[in-house]
């Protein structure tokens, strides 16, 4: 590029010629960095080598930031980004060029948000925000409100972050999506698509679910031609939603689709982040060769990768599940520890650490090491009661801020005038919510045990017939709404009250308990097992085909089957029989146990030990 000129009029260049070449390429790389970032990156850095050796400080300010600009949508070298971005900030403060400190500011804060430097920042966005006011750059005003907003997410300030971006998409609407494309050489209204992904980001970190994939489902639409990869990413945040949701089957077709784009891009990063989305649903579903499988692929491809240590994390934590799941608890601890340390990089909330240690005090526990399970177990305990304090101080403005954003979509002067009742409001139950704390802390200790008492079985400790009749009705009754599907299973003991009567009553309550510890071991966490009355237990499988409940069900028969029955008594064995039966338009929970108690009789007459309708091969 340095002899573009000299090729073409085959002449000596002139220190003009040089001059305007470099101009040139700064240009081209200014209205490539977004659409061939790659390309505008390799013109760039050839600016900044001009424009160092001629001393040429205009053009090297604009390649300073044009090399950062590149580098935040590659997501390639931020630290060098960031870098490059501090020094054309001081240049720009040097020569007073205020329009490129503000456009400097911006990028800066980009590259900063995704290394997760949240509070730098804020501060390098507010800073240049501040600048296109003065500046009356409008076009830039959308955005950096979106990078601002995106900060807030990473900030965990949920409610800021649904403020600045509504405030974004208003200013874009008002501007039009084409003058925006033309301004940043852009197509496609890639700043719509990109304000909706982030709006849909909030809500679902919010627990918002249903408006994340209504706007979601919005960015797929509107980029599935002109921007596939934000369409795939869209997808992906898709499924993550419905996964939330324990709409496992929905979130396994959005994580395949999204995966099937991004293979056919080649967009290898993509690729295995969509693949810890997968693995965690098959590990949801107890499917749990095909979730090791992809969780593996997906650690081995993303480690080393720093700009997304977080997904790594994500990986290696789902996988070290797994390994607790097949009892390998030595791999199951050496992942989780793994995780540990990769905290510091990726600042997760206090919530998702509690988690980690929570996993950490189980398979340490199952492990025999009580020391450290009681360790791990402590800073869960710790960490959790952090969280919940961190919830409850942000909540009452989140409420308020949401609110705000959310009706100046609709009107502005309403938004204002209802802003202030709420916030009269909040005022009132504040001092209500103090004049009660007092008693609610003393009644709180007595509900708990009266809670646990309702609802727990005293002998096998699982939940008992009562708790089991309305949580499968509230079941069958989102089923009904959402047009989703379970499965239930009811089992009992074979041969129970022979075990009775030739080993005695004690044994008989022992093998109960023992049946149903098996049940929690064996189970999904998102699973409900109750005790039915004397023998019979009644399991829930939330979003479960039969299929996928039959092979839960093979699992709990061989653990029960296979367990050393022999230390209770030498001749004592014991097996279950079970029956099956999934959602379809039952109209009400009882037709639905009924119809698996009907098939738990068949499994009877088919010689027990197995279970209908799909008998055990």
């Amino acid at each position: 590029m340095i002899c573009y000129y000299q090729t073409l009029y085959c002449t000596t260049p002139t220190t003009e010629d040089t001059t305007t070449n470099l101009a040139e390429i700064n240009h081209q790389a200014w209205i490539l960095r977004y659409k061939n970032p790659q390309k505008a990156l390799t013109l760039a850095r050839e600016a900044e080598t001009i424009g160092r050796r001629q001393e040429d400080m205009v053009a090297l300010r604009r390649s300073l930031i044009t090399l950062g600009a590149c580098a935040n949508e590659l997501r390639q070298d931020l630290h060098s980004a960031v870098a490059a971005l501090r020094e054309a900030i001081t240049l720009c403060e040097a020569n007073t060029d205020e329009l490129l400190l503000a456009e400097a500011l911006v990028e800066l804060g980009n590259a900063l948000e995704a290394t997760h430097e949240f509070d730098a920042a804020m501060a390098a966005l507010q800073r240049a925000q501040a600048l296109h006011e003065q500046l009356d750059q409008p076009e830039w005003q959308v955005r950096t409100y979106r990078i601002i907003g995106r900060v807030h997410i990473g900030l965990g300030n949920y409610g800021d972050a649904l403020h600045n971006l509504v405030s974004a998409m208003q200013l874009a609407e008002n501007l039009g999506f084409d003058r925006l494309d033309r301004f940043f050489h852009t197509q496609g209204h890639i700043e719509q698509c990109l304000l909706s992904n982030t709006i849909a980001a909030v809500y679902a970190n919010m627990g918002e679910f249903a408006k994340a994939i209504q706007q979601y489902r919005m960015v797929v639409r509107q980029a599935r031609k002109p921007h596939p990869k934000l369409a795939a990413k869209a997808l992906y945040n898709m499924g993550v939603s419905y996964e939330e949701l324990d709409n496992l089957p929905s979130a396994l077709d959005a994580y395949q689709e999204a995966l099937k784009r991004q293979e056919a891009m080649a967009d290898h990063v993509q690729t295995y982040i969509t693949l810890i989305g997968i693995g965690r649903v098959y590990l949801a579903m107890g499917i749990l060769g095909a979730a090791r499988a992809a969780l593996l692929q997906a650690t081995t491809g993303l480690r080393g990768d720093m700009a997304n240590v977080g997904f790594f994390a994500d990986a290696l934590h789902a996988l070290g599940e797994s390994y607790y799941m097949t009892k390998d608890y030595s791999a199951a601890i050496d992942c989780f520890r793994q995780v540990e340390k990769l905290h510091q990089a990726t600042q997760r909330p206090a919530g998702a650490l509690a988690w980690l240690h929570h996993n950490l005090y189980l398979a340490h526990k199952a492990a025999g090491d009580f020391e450290h399970a009681l360790f791990h177990h402590e800073i869960c305990y710790r960490l959790n009661n952090e969280h919940q304090e961190k919830i409850a101080a942000q909540q009452i403005h989140e409420l308020m801020v949401k609110f705000d954003t959310e009706q100046a979509i609709k009107d502005r002067e309403t938004l204002y005038l209802r802003s202030a009742q709420l916030e009269q409001q909040i005022v009132e139950r504040r001092g209500i919510e103090a004049a009660l704390a007092a008693a609610k802390a003393e009644l709180e200790q007595r509900n708990q045990e009266l809670e646990r008492l309702s609802k727990i079985d005293p002998l096998t400790e699982v939940y008992n017939r009562r708790y089991l009749h309305e949580t499968l009705s509230q079941y069958v009754a989102e089923a009904r709404k959402y047009e989703d599907t379970l499965s239930v299973m009811i089992c009992d003991v074979d041969n129970f009250k022979e075990i009775n009567d030739r080993f005695s009553h004690v044994v008989g309550d022992e093998v109960l308990r023992i049946v149903a510890r098996l049940f929690q071991d064996n189970l999904r966490p998102t699973d409900t097992v109750a005790r039915y009355g004397g023998e019979e237990f009644v399991v829930i499988f939330p979003a479960a085909f039969l299929g996928t409940a039959a092979v839960l069900t093979e699992r709990l028969l061989d653990a029960v089957r296979d367990y050393p029955w022999r230390t209770l008594h030498p001749e004592l064995a014991v097996t279950l029989s079970a029956g099956l039966a999934q959602y379809v338009d039952q109209s009400d929970y009882e037709k639905l146990i009924h119809q698996a108690d009907q098939e738990l009789y068949r499994a009877k007459r088919n010689g027990k030990d197995c279970y209908s309708p799909v008998q055990r091969s």
